[in-house]
């Protein structure tokens, strides 16, 4: 059975960086990256289940290091994603129980238990009949706008143009949109995908996805071609090729002069339709999409068409029956299934510039339609307002825009707190000097404020659209949005009043009030309130760990130190009880029910503040105590900056992250030969920390820990969004 990764899962997590690599940023931006899994929800159901375990193991040549992601196969060959998996029961080929609760297809195990150990006979490596694949990855939104349901594809581009789908129970959250990787792995029975085993990256994303294209021109300019393919049994083509040429390029209402309008000029397609090409092979009953594709890259550069001269790629075909979708976009790519109308092919551009989908919130609150509390559904393309969702070619919201580098950061005003006005000019418009304003309201939950006027392709928007404010979420989101439309009148069924109108108010239950106050012909006046967030009096803005104890704060993982007034006492020595409860809030959220039983550690008794963040810290593999015989912990001992190094990379990624071998040549006080040389080069190399000395470099490894610095490394290597200051 093929596994069905849903597009909320894949795009739903902080730590997943939305970023185009497209053509017309001014600065080069981070690359995609997979998304961590959500956390459940709160009322999640608890669920036992039981299988052998299995894994994907990822080496980073870059770094010598290594990890083991894990999925349990049942009885019945579903597979499941596993996090959280206990370090003791983490063995491949063991049969085990685990007991957690789920997020779409991952279950984060709460307690686990290892049944039977690894047959006799296995083989903890890739199969023999495995093979190896290289290419470049890109990440595929496969868009099923009849139906309202997304998937995500992770595939291989060789240096051919031909796409390779990886077949992944869990996707390893180390990877990023563009590294050259090469997989061994086993096809799957229809030959459409392979089952990795190992994963070795070889290459980090080099600021382009395409393997065989020119580095992206960053003035402005996106150069596309349009591969025209038919099948041998083809009777009818289903457009001409000056029709497609006007869809994509030509026409007032094309995918070129939509980009051009949405971006005010900043971004224009120019690029070639091919003439029809006829495939060698009849219309296949599969969805065989890199067959398609591979066939239509190779007629075209056997017909004199350089691959290398275009930034992306659309493969438009007559109807592949056996894919049920329209459009799949990403990466270097798009395919269109017959379906070759700006609205798609504009949408499967979009992806693959890295945007995800323009869904919408509903929500009830103890049955009563609520605008943005109690229990709330996303719809998946839900926005009928920007082009990323399914209805019409609008243009993007404030938050994609923003994404794109459409609006400048002059342009988008950031809510810092308290209560401030702001006046909006239209987003169709350009010279405006805000076309929006981010208000993030708590860690989990960021409003985008814009004003929408009925112009070029937003025509069509009606007054209950543009006679006010549109309110959006956007990462980071409680509800995983990449962007979320919120109905600001909840009590009709439709989205087309879901501006808030002049003289309403919205208030949410964490205090943050918006407000439209009043409209001209060219200006919408907001009003933004957001609730103060508690301070420390010890530590001023000055402080060099000001903005990361405030991180975390913002994250509910800071532990203070006093009350009356509020204290973090930044400048102390960390504890190890301490530092226990900061990786294990910061892994598992705040909020996670940890239970101590008081038998683990000699020295941590169930009654001890931490017993419960310890004896998880121990169940994950992250510490086994100071000392044994009996087993302590050693609670109270300070840390130092080289035992932390481990505690961090472990606590972020699991216990079964290898560090791979020191060099000895990045720090000049750690020598190789030190017993924590591996780890703390690591966190050099994934930018945790820069050392404490510059010039010569050096990390004082045996220094201890303060509880500044313990914030700083958190923030940093949990990659916690930071609150506005």
């Amino acid at each position: 059975m093929p596994l069905v990764r849903p597009c909320a899962a894949a795009l739903a997590a902080s730590a997943f960086l939305l970023a185009a690599t497209a053509t017309f940023a001014a600065d080069p931006l981070p690359p995609l990256r997979i998304a961590l899994p959500d956390r459940p929800a709160p009322d999640a159901r608890a669920e036992t289940l039981g299988g052998v375990l299995e894994a994907i193991t990822v080496h980073d040549a870059r770094h010598g290091t290594s990890i083991r992601y894990f999925s349990l196969r049942e009885a019945s060959g579903e597979r499941v994603a596993l996090r959280w998996l206990g370090a003791d029961d983490a063995v491949p080929g063991a049969t085990v129980q685990v007991e957690g609760r789920r997020s779409a297809n991952t279950l984060f195990v709460e307690r686990s238990s290892t049944l039977r150990k690894p047959a006799d006979g296995f083989r903890d490596a890739p199969p023999a009949n495995a093979r190896r694949y290289s290419g470049t990855l890109e990440i595929l939104h496969v868009d099923d706008f009849e139906s309202g349901r997304c998937e995500m594809h992770y595939v291989l581009r060789n240096a051919q143009g031909a796409h390779l789908r990886l077949e992944m129970p869990v996707v390893p959250d180390v990877l990023e949109q563009g590294m050259a990787l090469a997989v061994d792995g086993v096809a799957t029975p229809d030959g459409l995908a392979v089952e990795p085993a190992v994963i070795t990256i070889e290459r980090a994303a080099d600021g382009h996805l395409q393997a065989d294209a020119a580095p992206a021109d960053v003035t402005g300019t996106t150069k596309v071609l349009v591969i025209l393919v038919k099948y041998a049994d083809t009777a009818t083509e289903p457009y001409t090729r000056e029709q497609v040429t006007d869809t994509v390029f030509a026409g007032a209402a094309s995918v070129a002069s939509y980009f051009r309008e949405a971006s005010h000029g900043k971004h224009t397609l120019t690029g070639t339709v091919t003439p029809w090409f006829r495939a060698s092979f009849n219309r296949p009953g599969s969805c065989d999409y890199s067959r398609v594709s591979s066939e239509a890259m190779t007629l075209a550069r056997n017909a004199g068409y350089v691959p290398a001269d275009y930034h992306k790629y659309v493969y438009v075909f007559p109807s592949l029956p056996g894919c049920g979708w329209s459009g799949l976009g990403g990466g270097s790519s798009a395919w269109i299934n017959q379906s070759a109308s700006t609205l798609v092919i504009g949408h499967e551009l979009g992806h693959t510039f890295g945007l995800g989908h323009a869904a919408s919130l509903r929500c009830s609150d103890a049955g009563a339609p609520a605008t943005a509390d109690g229990t709330c559904t996303r719809s998946e393309y839900g926005d009928g307002y920007d082009i990323m969702g399914n209805a019409r070619p609008a243009h993007l919201n404030a938050a994609h825009k923003a994404r794109l580098g459409y609006l400048s950061s002059a342009a988008i005003k950031v809510h810092k707190g308290g209560t401030a006005t702001y006046t909006l000019s239209p987003t169709e418009s350009a010279g405006g000097a805000t076309y929006a304003v981010k208000v993030p309201a708590t860690s989990k939950r960021t409003y985008w404020l814009e004003w929408r006027q009925p112009v070029g392709f937003d025509a069509t928007l009606g007054t209950g659209v543009t006679g006010g404010a549109l309110v959006h979420t956007a990462q980071p989101s409680e509800w995983y949005c990449d962007t979320c439309l919120v109905d600001m009148t909840p009590s009709t069924t439709s989205f087309g009043d879901a501006a808030l109108q002049v003289g309403q108010t919205f208030r949410d239950a964490g205090g943050t009030t918006l407000a439209v106050l009043s409209r001209t012909a060219t200006q919408l006046a907001v009003s933004v309130t957001t609730a103060a967030r508690p301070t420390y009096a010890d530590v001023p803005a000055t402080h060099v760990g000001y903005a990361s104890i405030e991180t975390l704060a913002w994250h509910g993982i800071a532990l203070e130190c006093g009350t009356n007034p509020l204290r973090y006492c930044p400048d102390q020595p960390i504890t190890r009880a301490e530092m226990a409860a900061f990786v294990e809030r910061a892994k598992r959220g705040p909020d996670f029910a940890f239970t101590a039983t008081g038998t683990r550690f000699a020295d941590v008794p169930a009654t001890h503040w931490a017993a419960k963040y310890i004896e998880q810290l121990y169940t994950d593999g992250i510490t086994s105590g100071c000392a044994t015989n009996p087993l302590r912990f050693c609670p109270d001992a300070p840390v130092t900056r080289a035992q932390m190094a481990p505690f961090l990379l472990k606590g972020r990624y699991s216990a079964t992250f290898n560090p791979g071998t020191a060099s000895g040549s990045v720090f000049g006080d750690v020598p190789r030969s030190h017993l924590m040389a591996a780890w703390i080069e690591r966190l050099y190399s994934y930018q945790v920390t820069l050392g404490c000395v510059a010039n010569p470099r050096a990390y004082c490894p045996e220094s201890p820990v303060t509880r500044a610095q313990m914030a700083i490394f958190i923030a940093k290597a949990f990659s916690l969004t930071a609150p506005p200051l």
